[in-house]
């Protein structure tokens, strides 16, 4: 009840924050640090106490299931359950606004019977744009969990076998092996290769897309930005639908700086393959994302990409 109402809330927040006209890029900054903060957690180091009851409390940030505890609910409750309700989360959210987008096109079309395709398809740009947001947010926590799956090594001592980073009271002893036949996570494989096809990579791909198509555009909109205006067709006859569908990508960078998304994607595809790479040595894990870290930091200084309020 906690976690929704937490999420109630943000979203009310967020909605009048952005009604008010303010730089919502401040809080997009704030919740990307706080996913990575959250995201050392699944580092297998051993973290002071203080430390991992500080790391759960950020797992809000990255959308983790386990922040609401749903043992508690039903002890029957397994890990691939958990997995796989989280992994079809994007795809409801996304049927979901696409009901939507039906839902209005009917009312408006038939009930209301209008006839210009600017009003009949006005709330298409809204739609667009939520799936877009929603990628945005949880790209990093999704590849976390589609790597979990691969992500197998050996015990100390080694019995001969790799097991999971994660544990499953399908498993015997809830420890389970990797890359057996009838087991648990080869189960799993082949819905985890078909979600990172599907979030990992094709993601990625549409927003270098959407990036390389309208580029010019992308950079007259951000400069009618910067000048307060834009919002409307009649201030931003050629770019208005670009802001309207796809803001999300840019609006938080200078006109010169539009690609910076995809720094910022990189970084985050890093940080989820990072236990994968290195799931046999966490301290090179912790070494590297550090490392990525700091090259993130050296760029953004010598960049400075965001366009401030000012």
């Amino acid at each position: 009840a906690c976690f929704v109402s937490a999420l109630f809330i943000c979203g009310a927040g967020g909605y009048m924050l952005n009604k008010k006209q303010f730089n919502l890029a401040f809080i997009t900054i704030g919740w990307d640090y706080f996913q990575v903060l959250a995201f050392f957690s699944t580092i297998d180091v051993e973290w002071p106490t203080v430390v991992l009851d500080f790391f759960d409390v950020l797992k809000f940030f990255s959308f983790d299931i386990d922040i609401a505890a749903p043992e508690c609910l039903s002890p029957n409750i397994t890990y691939e359950m958990k997995w796989t309700l989280t992994m079809i989360v994007p795809l409801v959210v996304s049927a979901l606004a696409l009901i939507y987008w039906i839902f209005a096109y009917c009312y408006k079309r038939f009930v209301r019977k209008y006839r210009a395709s600017s009003i009949v398809y006005s709330h298409t740009d809204m739609v667009i744009a939520s799936i877009f947001l929603m990628m945005y947010y949880g790209y990093l926590p999704l590849t976390e969990k589609v790597i979990e799956i691969f992500n197998c090594s050996e015990l100390d001592p080694s019995d001969g076998f790799e097991y999971t980073s994660w544990t499953s009271s399908s498993c015997s002893g809830g420890i389970c092996k990797c890359w057996e036949k009838g087991t648990v996570q080869m189960e799993l494989v082949p819905y985890a290769a078909f979600f990172a096809v599907v979030y990992v990579l094709a993601y990625p791909l549409v927003v270098v897309w959407v990036i390389v198509t309208y580029k010019r555009l992308i950079k007259l909109d951000q400069i009618l930005r910067a000048m307060g205006t834009g919002d409307d067709l009649a201030s931003n006859p050629e770019a208005y639908h670009v802001r309207a569908r796809y803001h999300k990508i840019y609006y938080a960078f200078k006109p010169g700086k539009i690609f910076w998304i995809l720094v910022i994607l990189s970084r985050k595809f890093c940080l989820g393959i990072a236990s994968l790479i290195f799931a046999d040595s966490p301290s090179f894990a912790l070494a590297f994302v550090l490392l990525m870290l700091f090259v993130n930091y050296m760029l953004q200084v010598q960049n400075r990409p965001f366009m401030s309020t000012s």
